[in-house]
């Protein structure tokens, strides 16, 4: 398999970190989370989501996704990536380093990924959020990928064997239009 820079995008409570995770140990990838570099390096909740904070957290994740593509092994970004900008700078870095860039979007309701983020017990690499900040975040922006991006719609409310089994036939589709360059 080529080397993969994949990045998450969906609702938080949407199942990105816990698809990521398990898609890692299935197609031997490395998992970048920003959540988790945030509790490391700003353990202040006050200071973890500053403009300032975020410069310093993708600055620090754009480096180490260079230099693990760089050693030949495929990477999963695991932070939302809602923006169209934020998924083809993802994209640049992915083709400047030999790398396929894919986007998986994990689609579940908004109503269930609100339930899931109040309900679920935080973990290590997850912000600590109050209910007002989860409802905020949950409000976020999100721009639908374009045509010309390579992107794997994962339904968020099925089980992990379905959903890689989806995500592998959609990858094979999708290598039907990756340049041969990769």
């Amino acid at each position: 398999m080529a080397k993969l820079l994949v990045t998450m995008m969906g609702y938080p409570g949407a199942g990105k970190t816990h698809f990521a995770k398990q898609l890692a140990e299935k197609i031997d990838a490395v998992v970048l989370s920003s959540e988790s570099l945030r509790n490391v390096l700003f353990p202040d909740r006050t200071e973890q989501t500053t403009p300032e904070g975020n410069v310093i957290i993708f600055g620090i994740m754009d480096y180490a996704v260079s230099q693990i593509l760089d050693t030949g092994i495929s990477v999963i970004y695991d932070t939302k990536t809602n923006r169209r900008k934020e998924r083809q700078k993802n994209a640049r870095i992915a083709r400047n380093h030999g790398a396929i860039p894919i986007t998986v979007w994990i689609q579940t309701d908004k109503t269930l990924t609100f339930e899931r983020t109040e309900t679920r017990e935080v973990r290590l690499d997850q912000i600590r959020l109050t209910r007002e900040e989860r409802v905020e975040r949950n409000s976020d922006y999100l721009e639908e990928p374009e045509d010309s991006e390579l992107c794997i719609i994962i339904d968020g409310t099925k089980p992990f064997s379905d959903q890689f089994e989806s995500f592998q036939t959609q990858l094979q589709r999708l290598s039907n239009h990756v340049p041969r360059t990769f």
